[in-house]
């Protein structure tokens, strides 16, 4: 139970403080198509980052039926139903016309999830849909699958593909921008499960609500702390990412440093570079 605690907190910080990076950058002076693409890679990664959050509470409740998850803020005040096997899902968790989340924003719509085992065995595979869920009004669309390649003397260190196929998100005034990603999680627990640390790897590529195409490699893994996360910082403390645009000389390097709990990352376009630490 304390183990499924502290994953559920680590991604859950990860989700809020994407947004938080978005909104920090505002106060950076770079060129409008620049600030565009960071926002909306970013804002790609926030919200799916919050699915996996609302996917992760909803298999912890489904796999204890409704035990010690139940008031797991992130499904507080959905309608969550588990599902017969025939019906070919086995969650079912309805926002209505809108639930206020624990990062203060509201989701509206229906999660489907399905499952094959366990999250936690090697070999399992979640997979995630959507009908007419938003966060905020940006409506989300796309499939999420994630799949655990561990092999079984590799429980300390269980690792994860999650892949975001046909990924869209919509905003009011009908701009919207696509996003596709491929990635690995790679979860290191002591023996005690009290010292949790996440490893994300991977790419992602899509449009920019200025329909430019762009592409994102973590170039050094994305660290993210158990111990950080406690102390307040739930920034990654360690790795570097890069996002290319097609046309554009200049990439966009974000690097969050080397293993400090700071809640500080650095951007750099061309010659113009920004430190930023959040609150």
């Amino acid at each position: 139970m304390k183990f499924q605690n502290i994953i559920l907190s680590t991604i859950a910080a990860v989700a809020m403080i994407a947004a938080c990076e978005d909104n920090a950058l505002d106060e950076v002076t770079f060129e409008e198509e620049e600030q565009d693409v960071y926002a909306s890679e970013n804002a790609a990664e926030n919200l799916f980052e919050t699915l996996e959050a609302i996917t992760n509470s909803g298999l912890d409740y489904s796999q204890n039926q409704g035990g010690h998850i139940a008031v797991n803020k992130e499904l507080e005040g959905a309608q969550i139903t588990l599902l017969p096997a025939e019906q070919g899902a086995d969650i079912k968790i309805d926002f209505g016309d809108g639930v206020i989340g624990p990062n203060g924003k509201t989701r509206k719509g229906i999660v489907i999830i399905t499952y094959s085992d366990f999250r936690w065995f090697p070999g399992s595979v979640v997979t995630t849909k959507l009908e007419n869920f938003s966060v905020d009004d940006i409506r989300v669309e796309g499939v999420r699958t994630v799949t655990n390649i561990s092999e079984l003397n590799e429980l300390s260190t269980p690792k994860f593909t999650s892949v975001i196929k046909n990924g869209k998100l919509t905003w009011p005034d009908g701009s919207f921008i696509t996003y596709d990603a491929q990635k690995v999680h790679t979860w290191e627990l002591d023996e005690n499960l009290e010292a949790i640390t996440l490893n994300v790897e991977g790419t992602a590529r899509g449009t920019t609500r200025r329909e430019s195409d762009f592409r994102s490699t973590i170039t050094s893994a994305l660290t993210f702390q158990g111990q950080c996360i406690a102390e307040g910082a739930y920034l990654a403390s360690v790795g570097k990412k890069r996002i290319e645009v097609d046309g554009r000389e200049n990439h966009i390097l974000v690097d969050y440093g080397e293993g400090a709990c700071d809640n500080t990352f650095s951007v750099t376009i061309g010659e113009v570079k920004a430190d930023i630490t959040l609150d």
